[in-house]
């Protein structure tokens, strides 16, 4: 690795220097300047000019002195060793010296290295982090978009399951509603010359038809009719208006497009007395709006998802409108259905 190999050159320059150093102390000068003596020889020659009988003259030279720079006595000896010493113990301490900037210099090296070293490291996991990071976001993102997508599908489908429900489901509604003139037996009597019902009138029954029929494209199932004929004051007041509902009556089944009627007789007048024909004041009231005969009740049945459903009706007629034919009209209050799809 690079770092390995920075750090053994630096060591290695350490060594040289501390060589240089010991190579530099061998080298040292002799601590005294003087130069040492040379033996001189002194010959006369003969002259040229002289005589050739003349005898060469010589003169003797000393005997060859040597002379060094050592100390002659005993206290110089012992001057010139400590001195020695101490120029050995100075060059130590300069090289220790040396040898300790080196080293410092190689753990300034080594420490700036690793805080490198380690800078690069923890950029490295900081981008390992950010890519980790990353990838969780979008890997959170992509759960999030499955997850959406899912309960898109999901209420997709229920829409498209409520909307078939709805398509597919039996509606049974009201479709007319008419009181009718009828005999002691309570048969609805028929005009011989028109051949239509009789309108309600003195001295006769009152009979209410009405007449349901299934709109949707499945059958109703369990199907059930409670309801009644009833002379109440006029305004109707909701507390007047209650709905008997027979138990473990008998059900049908009613088709699709196939009307169905059912007839209430009015049994008792507005004092709750039992009657069987309408009485001239009768006739009167409702004419002038002082009462009215309410034909109301409600349908139940179940579609062919077993929902239970419900349909509610109210008709009437005298009240502010008078006996105008044998039809009744729809109250403002009364008339709903209960849809639990």
């Amino acid at each position: 690795m690079p770092y390995n190999t920075a750090k053994q050159g630096l060591i290695a320059l350490a060594l040289i220097l501390v060589a240089g150093g010991a190579v530099a102390e061998s080298e040292q000068p002799s601590p005294s300047g003087e130069n040492h003596g040379k033996p001189k020889h002194y010959q006369a020659k003969n002259n040229s000019n002289s005589s050739t009988n003349e005898s060469i003259i010589s003169c003797p030279l000393p005997a060859k002195v040597e002379i060094t720079n050592a100390p002659q006595n005993e206290e110089k000896v012992d001057a010139y060793a400590a001195e020695k010493e101490r120029e050995a113990s100075d060059n130590n301490a300069t090289t220790l010296a040396w040898v300790a900037i080196v080293l410092t210099t190689i753990q300034a090296v080594i420490f700036l290295f690793t805080l490198k070293a380690s800078n690069i490291a923890a950029n490295a996991a900081n981008t390992s982090a950010g890519w980790t990071r990353d990838l969780a976001t979008s890997g959170s993102q992509s759960a999030n978009a499955a997850v959406a997508s899912a309960e898109a599908a999901f209420i997709a489908a229920r829409i498209m399951e409520n909307t078939a429900k709805q398509e597919l489901r039996a509606y049974v509604c009201v479709t007319a509603v008419s009181i009718v003139a009828a005999n002691k037996n309570g048969t609805m009597l028929i005009d011989p010359e028109t051949k239509q019902h009789i309108i309600i009138r003195y001295g006769e029954r009152a009979v209410s038809e009405v007449t349901c029929v299934n709109t949707g494209q499945t059958p109703a199932y369990n199907l059930t009719i409670d309801g009644t004929l009833k002379m109440v004051k006029w305004p109707i007041d909701e507390g007047q208006l209650t709905i008997e509902e027979i138990e473990n009556k008998s059900t049908e089944i009613m088709g699709t497009n196939i009307p169905r009627a059912k007839h209430d007789i009015l049994t008792k007048n507005l004092a709750g007395e039992e009657i069987i024909n309408l009485i001239g004041k009768d006739i009167t009231d409702l004419k002038e709006g002082n009462i009215a005969l309410c034909a109301y009740g409600v349908i139940r049945y179940e579609d062919i998802f077993k929902r239970p459903q419900a349909t509610y009706y109210r008709y009437f007629i005298g009240g502010d409108i008078g006996i105008k034919g044998i039809s009744m009209s729809a109250h403002t209050g009364g008339n709903y259905v209960e849809d639990t799809g």
